[in-house]
């Protein structure tokens, strides 16, 4: 019988709090706390330059999130002169500053992070000389760094993302030019390189589209 007396009054001592807590939590919590926030995004930098890109971001808690890039221009000219074609691949931390009370704000305010990714690369431009196209091209190159930014909520579902990272990168590499309508490559040298300093610019536009999803759910803004 006493075993059961101290039974019921360990289950009381450690049920009653745990409820109580429960109970705080989700009167307290924002509902953002129990949804997962997700942008698709654009740098409209790149984009004007011809290098498509894409983001994905999620919002983990109410102050973190974690960011996919991808960088994915694959053109050529007719002439196989002009050259644009990478792939880089890139993961980000980061750290929001101020926490998110709604989910119409999720995703938003200033942060810092840090960043990796890495890649190859061919890049051939005409040169100086007008016979002439002066390419480099990438076996591999790898970055790292921090990166710090600000991103505004002009609406529920929208984004607009100021960013910059500094780093180092270091690559391995083939400089080559291309003469005579681009069947012939002369190579000059190869050779490693190692830089410090800027390495991300970033003006984004983003689309929130798990927000999207919930207010066609729920039929209103939480």
């Amino acid at each position: 019988m006493k075993y059961k007396v101290l039974t019921i009054v360990l289950t009381a001592v450690f049920a009653v709090p745990s409820f109580l807590f429960a109970q705080k939590k989700n009167v307290e919590e924002p509902s953002l706390l129990r949804q997962t926030p997700f942008a698709v995004k654009t740098n409209i930098l790149y984009d004007e330059a011809s290098f498509v890109n894409f983001s994905v971001e999620a919002g983990l808690g109410s102050n973190w999130g974690v960011q996919f890039d991808a960088i994915c221009p694959w053109w050529k000219d007719d002439d196989n002169l002009r050259v644009t074609q990478m792939i880089n691949l890139g993961l980000e931390g980061r750290y929001y500053w101020r926490g998110w009370t709604d989910n119409s704000r999720a995703i938003s305010g200033p942060y810092v992070g840090a960043m990796v990714s890495g890649g190859i690369y061919d890049l051939c431009r005409r040169s100086s000389s007008k016979n002439k196209y002066r390419g480099f091209q990438g076996d591999y190159f790898f970055m790292g760094g921090i990166t710090c930014g600000y991103v505004w909520a002009p609406s529920p579902w929208w984004r607009l993302e100021a960013s910059a990272g500094l780093g180092a990168m270091q690559t391995a590499y083939t400089h080559y030019d291309m003469v005579e309508n681009g069947q012939y490559l002369m190579l000059h040298n190869e050779g490693t390189y190692t830089y410090f300093g800027p390495t991300k610019i970033n003006f984004s536009i983003a689309w929130l589209f798990s927000q999207c999803w919930q207010q066609k759910k729920k039929g209103v803004w939480r």
